[in-house]
């Protein structure tokens, strides 16, 4: 392996290395509570696509979450299943 080869891989992996720690940092965020986490999405390769499938998934939590804040209660299905209410598929 020649020298601009091998910078060329440290420079890579770098990026990776950094957009990682990103995507690390935003779960971790989330998972402490702060519904209202993202991360950046950078180019297009798997990294890009987990960081928007974090993001999807973050803007679904939240928008879960304020709904349930705004109704007051949470009626899940698997409670009405356990009562009688509804018939399993």
């Amino acid at each position: 392996m020649n020298v601009e080869s091998r910078d060329g891989s440290v420079i890579v992996a770098r990026g990776l290395t950094r957009r990682l720690e990103r995507l690390k940092t935003g779960v971790e965020t989330l998972g402490a509570g702060d519904l209202a986490a993202r991360v950046r999405v950078e180019g297009k390769d798997e990294v890009a696509h987990l960081a928007e499938s974090f993001n999807h998934a973050a803007a679904r939590i939240e928008e879960l979450d304020r709904r349930i804040r705004g109704q007051g209660t949470v009626s899940f299905p698997w409670n009405d299943l356990r009562a009688g209410g509804l018939q399993p598929l």
